[in-house]
């Protein structure tokens, strides 16, 4: 009996891990659309000349400047 409510305990504890961790994801993935969008639209990315990676976006120093990152932390 307390080996059945451990199980049940630890599955709904698994549960809320994938729900959170899914939903989480889905949050990363609007913010980082909102900063490949932005980035296209101050002409900070031209011709798809970035590449993204799993939790960024790389973009060639020479269109980096120093304000980008307050600008995206407003934007977002």
């Amino acid at each position: 009996m307390v080996e059945e409510m451990k199980d049940e305990e630890e599955y709904i504890s698994n549960l809320n891990r994938k729900c959170l961790s899914h939903y989480l994801q889905k949050f990363e993935h609007v913010i980082m659309d909102e900063v490949y969008m932005y980035c296209v639209s101050k002409k900070i990315i031209v011709d798809n000349n970035c590449s993204l990676q799993a939790d960024g976006i790389m973009i060639p120093k020479v269109n980096m400047k120093d304000s980008l990152l307050n600008e995206l932390s407003k934007h977002i």
